[in-house]
């Protein structure tokens, strides 16, 4: 179902307008509000369609908008290697303007100049990383000495951060499949100094070569893509939703590898950077139905409260938090301490 070209640019006065009239979850007008969102705000209307019938069409039409505007350059404080404070600094003094992310206490967004242009960029000090794709790994949570496994590792920007929030004290194995996402994975955690990190090569979708003996495990899995088309606005045209149900067949066996493999009273969290339904909660019920011996909990730590749905899920939404839609649910295997 991917790979389908960009359809052919029409005249903006034949363009649909927007939809006006009393607020509502939907206007009273859906074939033109549908027009409106897919060919005036160019996203196709299978995934327009679906975020107006759950949200509306105010938050649909806040979504499409924010998809449509420039993604600001976000980074991620390595601090294995050094502070925020110490970093903003260093920056300032290069002519790069940062301030601080809003839902993460790691997150700079940078406000003037390129920092990836200055000598900095190679000495491992920071990642260019969305903040909704750090607040995924702080979800992580583990302690100084815990075992992580991180069974999709690649390109290694959440495997680092989980690190640094261990003081790059304990192991994590940081495992991918293909050769080329192994290596980069190498590469970018032997620049930020990560030494408690294993890299190794596995199809984390069959049958892990491990015991139970991780306190966590992050599955962060392949997925549509959907939640981030500010930042990969081709993701639009390649999908459709007939791709979903194979990647949640995949998402399903991932998680249900990765969970064979988590300490008793050890964390399994699952992320997606999905909108959809079949690719979130829906593979989450489907590990629980099948009699996996988890719990859905609430994540621990600094989790913005704003961010966290009615399950105790992590949910980004672009209308309400300014965020890309990611998705994260944490997951407690029974027993233990």
């Amino acid at each position: 179902g991917c790979g389908r070209g960009l359809p052919p640019p029409r005249p903006l006065d034949e363009l649909p307008a927007r939809p006006t009239g009393p607020s509502a979850p939907v206007p009273i007008d859906r074939k033109q509000a549908l027009a409106y969102l897919s060919i005036t705000r160019s996203h196709p209307r299978w995934l327009v369609e679906r975020w107006l019938d759950r949200y509306g069409f105010e938050a649909a039409d806040r979504w499409t908008s924010f998809n449509n505007e420039p993604a600001p350059v976000t980074l991620r404080v390595n601090t294995i290697k050094t502070s925020v404070e110490a970093l903003t600094a260093l920056l300032a003094a290069r002519g790069v303007m940062v301030a601080p992310g809003r839902w993460s206490s790691r997150t700079l967004v940078v406000q003037q100049g390129n920092p990836l242009a200055t000598d900095l960029a190679g000495q491992g000090l920071f990642l260019a990383q969305d903040e909704a794709s750090q607040l995924v790994a702080e979800l992580v949570a583990a302690r100084p000495g815990q075992r992580v496994l991180d069974a999709c590792a690649a390109p290694g920007g959440k495997t680092a951060a989980i690190a640094g929030g261990m003081a790059d004290r304990g192991l994590i194995v940081a495992a991918d499949l293909r050769p080329a996402r192994v290596a980069l994975l190498a590469r970018t955690l032997a620049g930020c100094g990560c030494r408690s990190v294993r890299v190794v090569r596995l199809d984390a979708r069959r049958t892990l070569p491990f015991a139970p003996v991780f306190d966590r495990v992050l599955v962060d899995a392949p997925c549509s893509g959907v939640g981030t088309l500010r930042r990969d606005p081709d993701i639009r045209w390649r999908c459709t939703p007939g791709d979903l149900p194979a990647l949640a067949a995949t998402q399903a066996a991932l998680l249900r590898a990765a969970a064979a493999v988590v300490v008793p009273g050890g964390r399994l969290i699952y992320a997606t950077c999905s909108s959809e339904p079949e690719e979130n909660e829906a593979v989450v019920e489907r590990l629980l139905a099948g009699g996996a011996p988890f719990a859905r909990e609430r994540p621990a730590g600094n989790a913005p409260s704003q961010l966290i749905d009615g399950q105790g899920q992590l949910r980004t939404l672009p209308h309400r938090d300014g965020l890309e839609a990611f998705f994260a649910a944490v997951l407690r295997r029974n027993g233990g301490a």
